[in-house]
């Protein structure tokens, strides 16, 4: 079975331009991750999503929500936009290979926060030691979500349906008391809650798969799916093979550019293309899964959705 991830349409991306982010080619500004940058007048073209959370009285600049790096782009840089933050308020690098990343700072328990207004680090990458001030901040934010209308679980569903317009998927999940509607746009791993991009058959039949999208797995959330991606790559499958022997079976190169995506992994894991996947910690599988929802196009550009809830009273 082939396990093929993306979708023969999909472009290679652009030239990498400032601090080696893609320009958009039609509308000039560069995709950092959590948001664009707009090289040509040195700002972010959205408020920093942390507010003024990190921003203090003696330092101007950190009140500036769309300044980049607080205009220090000599002495610092923004990868990504955000960082993980944990709950003691040390927080890692932005460029960390774990929790860089938003799938990969939650699933490792961390809280992720833009970085360009970490003052209370004193400009620093990352930092081991607590910080009271982070540490409040990041209290405060799980209060407030645990305080909000929790949905219900997907993998609880008693029923589902699944259809497919273009870019968009719709996914309707029935409970016992409840029944969700989710309507995503943009690629196929956001849009199918499939990170890997796998494509459907036995397999995915028989790892929570709800629905097709094309020669796509439709999986009833981005859990079910990732762990659909977790199983496929260490199943007997792919877990004797090399990372580039892998990557060669996942992506064949008559619709992937193969070498760049093993180089992708490479970089991401900092092993050899030849270290067999069996002998990767369970730290490095996750990087190694996040690296591959990456590759696939899990947190491109332009991908949202909208889930809407609705208790079913009994008559």
């Amino acid at each position: 079975m082939t396990h093929s991830a993306v979708c023969s349409t999909n472009a290679l991306p652009s030239q990498p331009r400032f601090t080696g982010k893609e320009r958009d080619s039609e509308s000039g500004n560069d995709y950092f991750g959590a948001r664009y940058y707009a090289s040509s007048m040195g700002r972010w073209l959205s408020p920093d999503p942390a507010g003024v959370a990190f921003s203090e009285v003696s330092n101007p600049q950190s009140w500036n929500l769309y300044s980049y790096v607080q205009n220090n782009p000599l002495n610092r840089v923004d990868p990504d936009g955000r960082e993980c933050v944990w709950d003691d308020g040390s927080f890692d690098s932005a460029t960390d290979k774990q929790t860089g990343n938003t799938y990969g700072c939650a699933a490792a328990g961390g809280t992720y926060y833009e970085p360009s207004t970490f003052t209370a680090g004193n400009g620093q990458d990352w930092s081991s030691a607590p910080n009271a001030d982070l540490a409040a901040q990041v209290a405060a934010g799980q209060a407030l979500a645990a305080s909000l209308p929790q949905g219900p679980d997907p993998s609880s569903a008693t029923g589902n349906n699944t259809s497919t317009n273009g870019m968009t998927t719709t996914i309707d999940l029935f409970g016992l008391n409840w029944q969700s509607t989710q309507v995503s746009t943009g690629t196929h791993p956001w849009r199918d809650n499939n990170p890997g991009d796998i494509t459907a058959g036995h397999f995915t039949a028989g790892n929570g798969q709800i629905g097709t999208d094309g020669r796509f797995a439709i999986f009833p959330g981005a859990g079910t799916g990732r762990q659909a991606l977790d199983t496929l790559l260490n199943g007997p499958g792919y877990d004797n093979l090399s990372i580039n022997a892998a990557v060669s079976k996942y992506a064949p190169s008559f619709e992937n550019n193969t070498a760049s995506y093993q180089q992708f992994l490479i970089n991401a894991l900092g092993v050899s293309g030849n270290t067999p996947i069996s002998s990767l910690s369970s730290s490095q599988m996750q990087t190694l899964e996040n690296a591959i929802s990456s590759q696939e196009g899990f947190n491109a550009r332009g991908n949202f959705s909208v889930t809407t809830t609705s208790v079913i009273t009994p008559p």
